[in-house]
């Protein structure tokens, strides 16, 4: 993995809206923040403007326009780093429009969550670019003055950022013993198997999955899973690690915890790396920031991050 240059104060952070528009009242309180923290903003379209209209379907804007603005962040020598204001859906459109050269040559962390996820798999396999599974502004950064877990999350993100010898070590629960290494692959699940079939597919072998969800029904979970199995995505991991899965009840039938069981007994009976549940990260709690490519390790239910996306 190609890292990209440490974030300093006092550099420009880019923002766009890759996927659906973001709240104008959430979205300055995340601009806000970040101002407070030290760092210049750049926001070439606004994520705001068509929030609760569906001019462009679900999305931002038209597909072009936020192309031009992600090729604008990524041209500009004054942006360090690019994060979303948002995820919600839309992203999968941008890919087959995206310059993926110049994402490889600038080299900017791209960072974000849930439906980001579709760019920052093909930003670090396609472009060999950094890409972090983290906070967005319209959400974490938005709460950083109001909410513990997201102070906690928009912290250790910046201090990755800035810091290349961050690293992180974080007790989770074992569903299965092991030890083991590999790359970190992070990505809400569906958006991870929404890829599949398409260009932008990812590659997990030999790497640690870390996978999380929000408002899926279990069987829907269920369903992913299985469909990554049959896709042979499974079987060369090297781990598995399972994030926060909010609003995933059931109204009747197996819970999520009935799907973790079925997983590691029945989906993934042919393999024996370790599996871990409870790891803080995902949707609506502490979101643990996890750069693509990095090199981690489980050991006795420990994750550990032991690079880091900037030099």
């Amino acid at each position: 993995m190609k890292r990209g240059a440490a974030l300093a104060a006092g550099k420009k952070v880019g923002i766009f809206a890759p996927g659906s528009p973001a709240s104008p009242q959430r979205f300055e309180k995340g601009c806000a923040a970040l101002r407070k923290l030290g760092f210049e903003i750049k926001v070439p379209l606004d994520p705001s403007a068509y929030y609760g209209k569906y001019d462009f379907g679900f999305a931002s804007e038209s597909v072009q326009a936020r192309v031009a603005a992600l090729h604008d962040l990524l041209a500009d020598d004054e942006v360090a780093v690019i994060i979303a204001a948002r995820g919600a859906y839309g992203t999968l459109e941008l890919l087959p429009f995206i310059d993926f050269d110049l994402v490889g040559r600038s080299l900017k962390p791209i960072v974000g969550y849930s439906d980001v996820s579709t760019l920052l798999l093909p930003v670090y396999e396609a472009a060999n670019a950094p890409a972090i599974h983290g906070p967005t502004v319209s959400k974490e950064f938005a709460e950083y003055f109001e909410n513990d877990d997201s102070k906690q999350s928009v912290d250790r993100l910046m201090a990755m950022l800035c810091d290349p010898g961050f690293r992180f070590e974080q007790n989770a629960k074992e569903l299965r013993r092991g030890t083991s290494a590999g790359k970190v692959v992070a990505s809400n699940l569906t958006a991870l198997t929404t890829l599949l079939g398409t260009p932008w597919e990812a590659s997990l072998d030999d790497s640690i999955l870390f996978v999380e969800d929000i408002g899926e029904a279990p069987f829907r979970i269920q369903r992913c899973f299985e469909q990554l199995r049959l896709a042979g995505k499974l079987k060369k991991l090297q781990g598995l690690v399972l994030g926060r899965f909010d609003r995933c009840e059931a109204k009747h039938g197996p819970s999520v915890e009935d799907v973790f069981s079925w997983l590691v007994n029945e989906i993934l009976r042919e393999t024996d790396f370790p599996v871990i549940t409870g790891f803080p990260f995902g949707h609506n709690g502490l979101n643990i920031p996890l750069p693509l490519g990095a090199e981690a390790q489980i050991d006795s239910g420990t994750v550990r991050l032991l690079s880091s996306p900037v030099a």
